[in-house]
């Protein structure tokens, strides 16, 4: 198996932390979601559980875990600490 991967590839781009406004985002859609449709509300959370999941795996695929490991584990803490009171985890 061989892969190339240009030097500008998406692939190879480094992580950038504008991207973190995503979190807001999904944010402000689970809060429209949850005032209009309060049956949805543990639902409403999966858009912005899979916001921190996708941010994470972007850190991580960009080759810059090491650099930016503080970042990570702060959104591995906001999600976890999101989780377990949405969905009463322990």
């Amino acid at each position: 198996y061989i892969q190339y991967v240009r030097p500008g590839s998406t692939e190879r781009k480094k992580f950038d932390e504008k991207k973190l406004s995503a979190i807001l985002a999904s944010k402000s859609n689970q809060e429209f979601i949850e005032s209009k449709y309060p049956d949805l509300i543990k639902y409403s959370f999966l858009r912005v559980a899979d916001t921190y999941a996708s941010l994470m795996q972007e850190i991580i695929s960009s080759f810059q875990y090491l650099d930016k490991k503080d970042l990570y584990r702060n959104l591995y803490k906001s999600l976890t600490t999101e989780l377990k009171s949405k969905y009463e985890l322990k």
